[in-house]
């Protein structure tokens, strides 16, 4: 068994587990939320749900873990976004690498200008 290196939460594997049911049955393959949770389990390495669950208690969500949402600025522009990846840098005392992934894309040729309102192009 592995164990993870970033924050987990319940609520987020839950979202997880349910945005991979949406994702395979768009594809026409349709499994139930309980299969979708032992997926996630076992892609996590862990025997089934109940030992991941176990593992990670019942603690509130954590305020980073995949699955999570996220919003904030960016050279800006504002933005929403699934954090799909963690990593941890120095073992978590360093930080950590996020990966995003974006509602919409930030157009990283234009920025806020000096009022923060208007845009303004890079040169």
């Amino acid at each position: 068994m592995t164990t993870a290196t970033h924050p987990l939460s319940r609520d987020a594997l839950k979202a997880q587990a349910k945005r991979l049911r949406k994702a395979l049955e768009a594809e026409g393959n349709f499994i139930s939320h309980g299969e979708a949770l032992e997926l996630l389990a076992s892609q996590m390495g862990y025997r089934d749900w109940n030992t991941l669950s176990a593992v990670i208690g019942n603690r509130p969500s954590a305020p980073l873990a995949v699955g999570g949402r996220v919003s904030g600025h960016y050279l800006g522009q504002a933005f929403e976004a699934d954090i799909v990846g963690l990593h941890a840098l120095a073992g978590g005392e360093g930080g950590w690498r996020i990966s995003l992934a974006l509602d919409e894309a930030v157009d990283e040729m234009t920025r806020a200008g000096p009022d923060a309102t208007t845009p303004s192009r890079l040169r």
